[in-house]
């Protein structure tokens, strides 16, 4: 065989392991994603109100800690708000462990609300978490 084929495919080989290695780097700390999405609570088989849940996935292969959340404004400043008080909300700070979710609520009136305080639509809401050690989690906006 040519000379020129094997160190090409040698290069190519070399490249496609690197490439490995460097995604298996990314994702040996947490991985965070965020997402918003409408919920109806039901606590003791009744159908609570129209919530949005604001829900953390760690994808990653080690533990993280939330220590906030919320929404973030077209503007870059943010709403807090408190979470509804359900059962299985958790308190903040919160370790999220690997491949584990949590999830925070606000209720879908005070949402419009705050949306209509700050003239903006709900659709130009972004749901976010803190992560200690490593910032602020945006996920995709509402709309």
């Amino acid at each position: 065989m040519n000379p020129v084929v094997i160190s090409v495919i040698a290069l190519v080989i070399s490249l496609v392991s690197l490439g490995w290695q460097v995604i298996t780097w990314l994702r040996s700390g947490p991985v965070i994603k965020v997402k918003g999405h409408a919920a109806i609570p039901v606590v003791n088989e009744n159908p609570g109100e129209l919530h949005l849940s604001v829900t953390a996935v760690n994808r990653g292969r080690a533990p993280a800690t939330i220590t906030g959340w919320g929404l973030r404004l077209p503007n870059g400043s943010s709403v807090v708000p408190r979470s509804a008080e359900l059962p299985g909300v958790n308190p903040l700070p919160h370790r999220l462990e690997s491949h584990a979710e949590s999830s925070w609520y606000i209720l879908h009136a005070a949402l419009e609300e705050a949306a209509q305080t700050h003239q903006v639509e709900l659709s130009q809401l972004r749901p976010f978490v803190d992560v200690s050690g490593r910032g602020r989690v945006l996920g995709k906006p509402l709309g």
